[in-house]
C-alpha cells in the first residue's frame, strides 16, 4: 500500500535524523534500496529473455515454427525491448549561451580554483542562462552506466544581483554537489528515479500488458525510495552549504542565502511583470531587458541606493525601492523567508535551518559596489546581455505580437462596455463580469473590485467571481477575502489549489503561522486527492465498474454523427467509468471496433492511428477515454457490451 502524506513526512523526518547521526550508514542503506530497484528490473528482463530464448530453442530443435509458440514469443520479445529501451535513460542537454574561456578568463579562473579546491569533476560546458539561478547538470552519455557530460549553468540575472565573492559562494555550493563520492552517488540515485519513471511511462503509453509486472512492486517501492532519496538530497544541500562556507566564508554564504529572497522578489515579482505588462501598449517586445536589468538592480541594490550618507551600511536595508511610488520592505521579505519551515515539498532546507547549520544570523549583505557580471565579464558584459536579449526576443516575438493584437481588441471591448454603462445601459451578467476582468487587466485590481462585487449582487453563486473578489481583498490585506475564496472552493473544487495558495500567502504576510499551516495542510490534502483522482482516471481496467453513460439522446446523436464519418469504425460503445474521486465529473469511455479487423495486415498500427484520429477530431461530452477494442482490449469490449444502452453506433443495431 502506498504511503500516506503523513507517513511519508514522518519517514523523511526520521531518515534525516538517521542521516545526521550516521551519514555513511545511511548512504549505504540508500544504495541497497537503489540496487533493489535495479535488481528487480534486471530480474524481470532476464526472466523474459530466458523465456524468449527457450521459445527460440524449442523452434530450432523441433525444426518447425509453431504459430501458437510464436504468439507467445513475439509479445515477450516486445516486452523485453520496452524494458531495455527504458533502461537507456535519456537526459536532455540544458540550453544557454556557451561561454568561451578567452572571452571570460576571470570567470573560468574562478571556476578552476573552486573545482580544484573541492576536487570536483571538470565542466565540459559552461552556459549563461536567463534564470535567476545557478546549477550543475550531468547528462550521461551511456544512460544508467553514466559517463557524464558536466554542465555548469550560471544565470546572468543572478550575476547581475551578486558581488563577485557572493557568486563564488553560490558556485562553491553547486560544486559541492559534485565533489567527492557523494556527488557521483547522488547522480546515480537520480538516474534510478529517472529509469523507473521512464519505464512506467513507456509501458503505460503503450498500454502494455507487462505494466502489471511492475505496478505492484513500483507502488510499494516508489514511495520508500522517494523518501530515502529525498532525505539524501536534503543532506546533500547541507553538505554543499558547508563547502561554500569553507571556501568563501560562512558570513558570505549567509549573506547570499539571506539576500536571495529579496532580490528574487524584485526580479520575479516586479521587474519581469513590468516588462510583460508592456505588451498592452507596445506592438514589439522590449529590445534589451537583460541590459536594463543590470541598471535596475544597480539602482535598487547598489551602493548609491543603500548606503545613503553613512559609510557603513545598516545590517538590513529598510526599503527596496519600486516603481511608481511603490516600495516593499526588505525586512518583511526576509522575515517571511525566515518563517518558512523545512518540509517535504522542497529538498532545500528552509532558510532559517540553513543559517543555523552555518552558525550565522540573517542579515542582508553590504550593497553591491561591483556586480559579479561586471567583474567576471568586463567589457564582454554588453555582448552577453545582448545575446540573451536577442534569444529572448526570438522566443517571444510571435506570442507578443499576437497578445498585443488581442489586447487592442480587448481594450476596445472595455471602452465599448464602459460607454454603454455611461449611457445608463444595464449590462448582462456575462458582460458585467467581462467588464470587471478587463478593468483589472488594463487598469488595476482596486478599480475592478467593486465591479466584481456588483456581479455577485446579480448572482452570488459564481465561483470565478468569488475567487477574484477574495484574491483582491487578500492582496489588500483584507481578511474578508478568505470567505470569498472558501465560497469559490465550495462552488468549484478546481478553485481549491489556487485559493489555498492565496490564503497561505496571506497568513504568511500576517505572520500567522497557525493559519498558514492550516492552509498548507489543506493544500497538501487536496494535492493528494487530485493525485488519487488522476491515478484513478489514468487507466481503464477490466476490474473497474462501468455504468450507462446517462447522456441525453441529443448529445448521443451528435457524437454518433461524428463517429459515422470514420469508415474504419465498425461499432462504437459509450459507457461511464465509476470513480470514487470527484464523481460529479464523469469519466466516459468510448470503445470502438475496427472494421475488417481480421484482414488488416498492420492491425495494431491501424488501431493506434484510428485512436489518435478519434481523439483529435471528435468533440466529446466530457473527459473521455478512447479505446480500440482489438487485441488485449477485446476483453474490455465484452464488458462494455453488457452495459445497457452502450452501443451508440450504428444506430440501427441499438437494442
Amino acid at each position: 500500500m502506498p504511503l500516506s502524506r503523513e507517513q511519508f513526512d514522518s519517514l523523511v523526518t526520521r531518515l534525516e535524523e538517521v542521516a545526521r547521526k550516521d551519514p555513511k550508514g545511511y548512504r549505504f542503506r540508500v544504495g541497497l534500496l537503489a540496487a533493489l530497484g535495479y535488481a528487480y528490473i534486471f530480474l524481470v528482463l532476464l526472466l523474459v529473455l530466458s523465456l524468449v530464448a527457450g521459445v527460440v530453442a524449442l523452434i530450432v530443435y523441433s525444426g518447425r515454427a509453431n504459430f501458437a509458440v510464436l504468439k507467445i514469443a513475439l509479445p515477450l520479445a516486445v516486452f523485453a525491448f520496452l524494458i531495455i529501451r527504458a533502461l537507456w535513460v535519456r537526459f536532455e542537454a540544458p540550453e544557454g549561451v556557451p561561454l568561451q574561456r578567452e572571452n571570460a578568463v576571470p570567470l573560468f579562473q574562478a571556476v578552476d580554483r573552486l573545482r580544484d579546491a573541492l576536487k570536483a569533476p571538470a565542466f565540459h560546458r559552461i552556459l549563461l542562462t536567463s534564470d535567476f539561478n545557478a546549477a550543475v547538470v550531468q547528462v550521461p552519455r551511456l544512460g544508467i552506466f553514466g559517463w557524464q557530460v558536466n554542465y555548469l549553468l550560471i544565470g546572468l540575472p543572478l550575476m547581475q544581483a551578486l558581488s563577485p565573492d557572493q557568486l563564488r559562494s553560490v558556485l562553491a555550493h553547486e560544486f559541492g554537489h559534485l565533489s567527492g563520492a557523494h556527488g557521483r552517488f547522488g547522480g546515480w540515485i537520480y538516474r534510478i528515479n529517472k529509469t523507473w519513471q521512464q519505464l512506467m511511462e513507456s509501458l503505460e503509453q503503450d498500454n502494455h500488458w507487462g505494466s502489471g509486472v511492475f505496478h505492484a512492486f513500483f507502488n510499494w517501492y516508489a514511495p520508500y525510495f522517494a523518501a530515502y532519496s529525498f532525505a539524501l538530497r536534503r543532506s546533500d544541500e547541507y553538505i554543499a552549504d558547508r563547502c561554500a562556507a569553507e571556501l568563501t566564508g560562512a558570513k558570505t554564504t549567509a549573506e547570499v542565502l539571506s539576500s536571495l529572497p529579496v532580490k528574487a522578489e524584485y526580479v520575479h515579482g516586479k521587474f519581469w511583470p513590468d516588462v510583460y505588462r508592456q505588451v498592452n501598449t507596445h506592438p514589439e517586445p522590449p529590445g534589451a531587458p537583460f541590459t536594463q536589468l543590470t541598471q535596475e538592480l544597480q539602482a535598487r541594490f547598489g551602493a548609491a541606493t543603500l548606503t545613503a550618507s553613512s559609510a557603513a551600511p545598516p545590517p538590513l536595508p529598510l526599503v527596496v525601492p519600486g516603481k511608481d511610488g511603490e516600495s516593499d520592505s526588505a525586512q518583511s521579505i526576509l522575515q517571511r523567508a525566515l518563517t518558512e519551515k523545512t518540509g517535504t515539498t522542497d529538498t532545500h532546507p528552509a532558510l532559517s535551518d540553513r543559517l543555523r547549520a552555518l552558525g550565522q544570523e540573517a542579515r542582508l549583505p553590504e550593497p553591491v559596489t561591483e556586480s559579479a557580471a561586471a567583474h567576471f565579464f568586463g567589457h564582454q558584459l554588453p555582448r552577453y546581455a545582448g545575446q540573451l536579449d536577442h534569444l529572448w526576443r526570438q522566443s517571444i516575438e510571435q506570442q507578443w505580437q499576437e497578445r498585443y493584437q488581442q489586447a487592442q481588441q480587448e481594450q476596445q471591448e472595455l471602452a465599448s462596455l464602459n460607454d454603454r454603462v455611461a449611457r445608463g445601459e444595464k449590462l448582462e451578467l456575462k458582460e458585467a463580469y467581462r467588464r470587471a476582468e478587463l478593468t483589472e487587466e488594463f487598469h488595476s485590481a482596486a478599480e475592478a473590485l467593486p465591479l466584481y462585487q456588483a456581479v455577485l449582487e446579480i448572482k452570488d453563486d459564481l465561483a470565478p467571481v468569488h475567487f477574484a473578489v477574495g484574491r483582491i481583498l487578500l492582496e489588500q490585506e483584507d481578511q474578508a477575502g478568505i470567505e470569498h475564496l472558501e465560497q469559490a472552493m465550495r462552488l468549484d473544487e478546481d478553485a481549491a489549489l489556487p485559493a489555498l495558495e492565496h490564503i497561505h500567502a496571506y497568513w504568511k504576510r500576517q505572520a500567522n503561522e497557525a493559519g498558514a499551516k492550516a492552509a498548507f495542510d489543506r493544500y497538501v490534502q487536496q494535492v493528494d486527492k487530485l493525485d488519487a483522482a488522476g491515478e484513478e482516471r489514468a487507466q481503464i481496467e477490466l476490474k473497474a465498474r462501468y455504468l450507462p453513460h446517462g447522456l441525453p439522446e441529443e448529445e448521443v446523436r451528435v457524437l454518433r454523427g461524428q463517429i459515422a464519418r470514420f469508415e474504419a469504425v465498425a461499432e462504437a460503445y459509450l459507457v461511464r467509468k465509476e470513480v470514487q474521486h470527484f464523481p460529479d465529473k464523469p469519466l466516459y469511455v468510448l470503445g470502438v471496433t475496427l472494421a475488417g479487423e481480421w484482414k488488416r495486415f498492420n492491425r495494431d498500427e491501424d488501431a493506434a492511428q484510428l485512436q489518435q484520429q478519434l481523439l483529435s477530431e471528435l468533440t466529446f461530452p466530457g473527459e473521455t477515454f478512447v479505446v480500440v477494442l482489438t487485441g488485449q482490449n477485446k476483453r474490455l469490449g465484452k464488458v462494455m457490451r453488457r452495459v445497457p444502452d452502450a452501443l451508440i453506433h450504428p444506430e440501427n443495431r441499438k437494442g
